[in-house]
């Protein structure tokens, strides 16, 4: 969600924007100079005056939307204010009533009470107002217009915050669309928006599809050998995530030494995405030595190095078993010895995550890592129990 959009930003609340249908009504200069200054009680005071006076004189269209908006806005920066949300629904009344036909006033409107619910965690009621204010947009704005670009983007990420992935990928596909009939193939959104389609199959486990999308992106980003090759070697290091998941362990290894070389260049020895791309190196190199054994031979691979760390501290045994264990999830296991691996693993991640206060990033990041544990853990309790069936 992009509550500083160009629409609705608080720091454009006081912009000299004409109102689009009638004469604004002009916010007063000292309520101006609260805003800037940081006082947004007595900003949001001397607006409250400036609608009064507006409503007063009895305005013949939409004079005191912005007033509205304004307040709206200012009322999200002032804690003790609980009206915000109020003068957002007061501010889409107002347009709806004041416009037989779309009007962008209205989207405006929408978007506003959008932000407002959004900092509510109310994200099917700004999805409705999102499909509202596209509604509107596409029917006054030119195709691939970047505002109606930052609605589908704000549309990706609420789909993606309940883990709807078909509608994730129905709406990057919209972006993608537009921004191909509009752009250039190498414009740097078009870029990231194919990477985000990539990422949202790879979910989906459409895999091939995914990896076209990433090898046109890696095939864009060498093309342009920018100063910057971070992003070059992102798109190395998720082609070879993608040839991983689909056992083609050489090829992705030439793929994260690629990245690797980029990211030692460019980042500190120490640097977190540094040091996870050396173990992802040294995890595809041992799977590929074991690769040969089979199921069996892994799992008892894996239960040897689980034995070698288990004197160490909780939480901090090497990262590589981590990704072996993922790798036995690829693979399907249903052993009893597998199975007495993953409860271990299960338990030391359960400790690792109740050491969090919240879901910072670290516990994101953390929870991601053991979410492959915990579905195998049930998938092979399901298995177990179907056998003995």
């Amino acid at each position: 969600m992009r509550i500083g959009s160009v629409w609705i930003a608080l720091a454009l609340c006081f912009s000299a924007e004409a109102a689009s249908a009638a004469d604004s009504w002009p916010p007063s200069p000292a309520s101006e100079e609260a805003f800037r200054q940081g006082d947004y009680a007595t900003s949001h005071a001397l607006l409250e005056a400036d609608l009064e006076r507006c409503e007063a004189s009895r305005p013949v269209a939409n004079e005191c939307l912005d007033l509205l908006i304004n307040l709206s806005n200012v009322g999200a920066r002032f804690r003790s204010s609980q009206d915000d949300e109020a003068y957002a629904r007061r501010a889409v009344a107002l347009a709806e009533r004041s416009f037989s036909k779309p009007h962008l006033d209205q989207a405006r409107a929408y978007l506003a009470l959008a932000n407002r619910l959004f900092r509510r965690s109310r994200y099917e009621d700004v999805e409705a107002l999102y499909l509202k204010a596209i509604q509107v947009e596409t029917s006054l704005l030119p195709d691939g217009d970047p505002q109606i670009v930052t609605i589908y983007s704000d549309l990706v990420l609420i789909s993606r915050r309940y883990n709807r992935l078909a509608e994730t990928e129905k709406w990057l596909r919209v972006i993608i669309a537009m921004m191909e009939r509009t752009r250039s193939v190498t414009d740097p959104e078009l870029v990231v928006a194919y990477s985000n389609l990539a990422m949202a199959l790879t979910l989906r486990d459409e895999l091939e599809e995914a990896l076209k999308l990433y090898r046109r992106v890696l095939a864009i980003r060498q093309e342009a050998v920018p100063q910057d090759q971070l992003p070059l070697a992102q798109s190395y290091e998720a082609v070879a995530y993608v040839l991983h998941e689909q056992r083609r362990y050489e090829d992705a290894e030439y793929n994260i030494r690629q990245a690797l070389v980029i990211y030692e260049a460019q980042l500190p020895p120490s640097h977190p995405k540094l040091v996870a791309i050396r173990e992802a190196l040294s995890s595809n190199l041992e799977i590929q030595k074991i690769e040969q054994r089979g199921l069996d031979g892994l799992v008892a691979h894996i239960s040897e190095r689980w034995t070698q760390h288990a004197s160490r501290a909780e939480g901090e045994r090497e990262p590589t078993v981590w990704n072996l264990i993922e790798e036995l999830m690829r693979r399907g296991i249903s052993r009893p010895r597998a199975r007495t691996i993953l409860r271990d693993a299960q338990t030391e991640a359960l400790g690792r995550l109740l050491r969090y206060n919240g879901f910072t990033p670290d516990a994101q990041r953390d929870l991601e890592k053991a979410r492959q544990i915990f579905r195998g853990s049930v998938r092979l309790a399901w298995e177990i129990s179907g056998e003995a069936k």
